[in-house]
């Protein structure tokens, strides 16, 4: 049995196979948590969720029609602004947290039930793990969950800040547009909000949002390229001698955001299963591409 597993790990349709199921897996727990814990309760936790609590709150629009339009809407603005990649990247998103999102939104017993209890910081907590557990296995296969991530990468591409950074402001202000309907759904906004980051830090590759890796193969050529062209990361060759052989090796290192590990972990694993690699959780990075050295943004 294990041998088989490993032998469909080493596959590569398989893992895409594997990657797209676990995508769509993510958004719907994603959806549970958003259509039935924090919309019922009006707790506005960031992302296009708040932005949809709050328009039904000023205005009384549905936020799951909300959210359906945002999502597509700013799907085709990253298709155009970022390019078919990362329009792929979302695609899956884009389709399947919508499409969850309206069928939960029938499931009115439930609603009803959640919208009756008085403990908004229990449904917020529960609503936070559904929502970091779901976004965390999107991360970890490679996807995107559209939405703010969107204007995230565009900031990020043409003022080179930190798309993390920019999400994070988004969320900020959303939470804080949560002051029309109580304080307290403020806190309880940001409360969720922490804990979301934190499972999803905790379930993609366990620590922070930027990782370094080492990274010892013999194929570190086409591994390094990877990085290179497909990544858009920088990396080190740094010249090596194994401790027990003595052999020379070349070590390859490398600072990259945590979502972006699992796809140079899947192409590792396709082009040298022997590969050694260590990840080690990164406090910052500064330099092109990361933090400014002057501007610490």
């Amino acid at each position: 049995m294990k041998s088989l597993l490993v032998r469909l790990r080493d596959d590569p349709k398989f893992m895409q196979i594997y990657h797209v199921i676990m995508i769509v897996v993510g958004n719907f727990l994603l959806a549970v948590a958003y259509g039935l814990f924090l919309i019922p309760a009006n707790i506005v936790a960031g992302g296009l969720g708040g932005i949809g609590v709050l328009l039904n709150v000023y205005y009384g629009i549905d936020p799951v029609n909300v959210i359906t339009i945002a999502t597509w809407g700013l799907f085709f603005l990253g298709l155009i602004v970022l390019g078919r990649k990362f329009a792929l990247k979302t695609l899956i998103s884009s389709i399947a947290y919508p499409l969850f999102l309206n069928l939960l939104s029938n499931w009115t017993w439930l609603i009803d039930q959640v919208s009756q209890i008085e403990n908004k910081l229990l449904i917020g907590i529960v609503g936070a793990l559904f929502s970091g557990v779901g976004v965390g296995l999107v991360f970890r296969s490679g996807g995107s969950t559209g939405g703010v991530d969107v204007p995230g990468f565009i900031v990020q591409k043409f003022l080179k800040i930190n798309s993390e950074r920019v999400i994070f402001l988004i969320d900020v202000i959303v939470i804080s547009f949560g002051l029309v309907i109580n304080v307290e759904s403020v806190l309880i906004g940001a409360v969720v909000a922490l804990i979301n980051l934190i499972v999803i830090d905790r379930y993609t590759v366990g620590g922070r949002n930027l990782v370094v890796v080492h990274i010892i193969s013999e194929k570190y050529e086409k591994i390094n390229n990877f990085i290179l062209h497909e990544l858009s990361r920088g990396s080190t060759l740094i010249p090596s001698i194994g401790g027990y052989k003595k052999e020379s090796k070349m070590l390859i290192e490398a600072a990259i955001a945590r979502r972006e590990f699992s796809y140079l972990s899947d192409y590792i694993r396709v082009v040298d299963p022997d590969a050694f690699v260590i990840i080690l959780e990164a406090k910052d990075v500064y330099g092109l591409g990361f933090k400014s050295h002057t501007t610490n943004i």
